[in-house]
């Protein structure tokens, strides 16, 4: 197992000597006590799991009910993957966030992991939000590049196209609106063209005007 861990640690295109400790082949985070850190890389090691097919390091530990691991950091519990990564990378910027690139919430690889910001960890996500930041084509198969391509205060993306048709849509129902007005008869009110009806006269039961 500890073999599979220090192969794990080695970015691609390294050379690995299996004699070196996972602590030898990466620094200790600067901002840990280095007696802690080295404790903190301990417990890492020793509560995951490594997957050979994918090289991410699978957490055994506690775990949140959105599956990200869960440790003690000396201070209150912590989300692992971000103890692991300043503890064999370095320190995490208050800016920036931790994205898994493997896409496995429960790796603590360090080379599974980059710091990037709110917007982009949400891109790069499963969410709904992620889903449709990657989308190409809108829902009615127009392209979501160039010209066509809409980008709202919010940061949202929008067609251009489905947005002319959705005004269009919504000047032609005013204008079909303008041209009726309610007539009563009997106990109902009916929506009559205004040509329909000239002197706007009220109907009342037996069909007359009143």
């Amino acid at each position: 197992m500890a073999r599979h861990l220090m192969m794990s640690l080695s970015p691609p295109g390294s050379t690995m000597h299996t004699s070196r400790s996972p602590r030898e082949i990466l620094p200790l985070a600067a901002s840990e006590d280095p007696s802690y850190a080295r404790l903190l890389a301990d417990r890492l090691i020793a509560k995951s799991v490594v997957d050979t097919a994918t090289e991410c390091w699978r957490w055994m530990g506690s775990a949140q009910p959105t599956g990200y691991g869960q440790m003690w950091n000396g201070f209150r519990p912590e989300q692992a993957h971000r103890i692991a990564y300043r503890t064999f990378i370095g320190p995490i910027s208050p800016e920036l966030e931790i994205d898994h690139i493997c896409r496995k919430r429960d790796c603590i690889n360090p080379f599974h992991l980059r710091q990037v910001t709110h917007r982009q960890n949400m891109q790069a996500s499963e969410s709904v939000m992620g889903v449709n930041a990657r989308k190409t084509k809108c829902s009615r198969g127009h392209l979501l590049s160039g010209e066509n391509l809409v980008l709202t205060k919010s940061g949202t993306r929008q067609c251009r196209c489905c947005m002319n048709m959705s005004a269009k849509r919504y000047r032609e129902a005013r204008k079909r609106r303008s041209e009726t007005s309610c007539v009563l008869f009997g106990d109902r009110s009916l929506s009559v063209p205004m040509a329909a009806q000239p002197d706007r006269a009220r109907i009342d039961s037996s069909g007359r005007r009143g």
